[in-house]
């Protein structure tokens, strides 16, 4: 049964992401907006969850700027190393990441583009020492 499930939402998620791929919104020539992004999963020893949506203005026909956001979810899970026989060392570890990002693009040829992009993220950490000197759980990096 559970395999049932997951197989019922691959179906469903390819469906969408090609149903709303940005080739089918490219198709509306005339609107100033479009919008795309990344979305990816993988599963396993590693889990990583990836939404990236992003939405454009199209300032002139070779010159855009948009915005988007981005949210990673990552998680690495082990059920420990055989060492003569014996399972050790089960190991777990998960985080997210979460931001904003801005960005311009200059197209060169019909699908050829330069991009900059600026990106503001904060990254969960796990605290590795709990006792006397806590480090914190979140912090940001900005650039300057």
């Amino acid at each position: 049964m559970k395999h049932k499930s997951i197989y019922s939402f691959i179906f469903l998620l390819t469906f969408f992401v090609f149903y709303f791929s940005p080739a089918g919104a490219q198709r509306n020539t005339e609107s100033k907006f479009y919008w795309g992004g990344n979305f990816a999963l993988m599963f396993g020893t590693y889990t990583v969850i990836d939404i990236s949506p992003l939405v454009g203005y199209k300032v002139t026909e070779k010159f855009h700027v948009g915005a988007g956001l981005t949210y990673s979810y990552f998680k690495y899970q082990t059920d420990g190393t055989l060492s003569g026989g014996n399972a050790t060392g089960s190991q777990s570890y998960s985080s997210t990441i979460y931001g904003t990002r801005i960005f311009t693009r200059y197209f060169l040829a019909d699908n050829l583009f330069a991009q900059v992009e600026d990106e503001l993220i904060n990254l969960d950490l796990p605290d590795p020492d709990p006792g006397d000197n806590p480090l914190p759980h979140n912090f940001s990096v900005k650039r300057q």
